[in-house]
């Protein structure tokens, strides 16, 4: 079942930070793992482990603005018994970009933009970036 996705802007992306993973449990890191490149539009497959079971959430955000900026696809995924989920959606057209003042604008995605997707369980965090590629692939 495809995911669908909703903007919403200050969504708690602040930091530059796109390493593979930065937290997990005890006894595996918490990782993401994806296509390197994305077609707005198309559905997209990426694999999330070393979770605790329950769900996780799922955020994207352009890579150079991810203070402001993002897409929460929703609603949060399944995380198995054994720390992994399949996170598979239709990648959004467009991100929203919001101001302190709380006026928002969309923003479409840009060939070549680099993008940071977030995955965020209980205590878990693990981040990955991929590009946006061309709509004629």
């Amino acid at each position: 079942m495809l995911a669908l996705a909703t903007c919403v802007g200050l969504v708690g992306c602040a930091g530059k930070s796109h390493a593979k993973s930065t937290a997990g449990s005890a006894s595996q890191a918490a990782a993401v793992t994806g296509p390197a490149a994305v077609v707005p539009g198309k559905t997209v497959r990426f694999s999330a482990s070393g979770f605790r079971p329950g769900s996780v959430e799922l955020v994207l955000a352009p890579a150079n603005k991810v203070a402001c900026c993002a897409v929460r696809i929703q609603p949060a995924f399944t995380v198995s018994s054994g720390g992994t989920a399949v996170l598979r959606f239709a990648m959004p057209t467009y991100y929203k970009r919001c101001t302190a003042a709380g006026k928002c604008k969309r923003v479409s995605w840009r060939p070549g933009e680099k993008v940071v997707v977030t995955v965020s369980g209980y205590l878990e965090q693990a981040k990955t970036t991929t590009r946006i590629g061309s709509r004629n692939v």
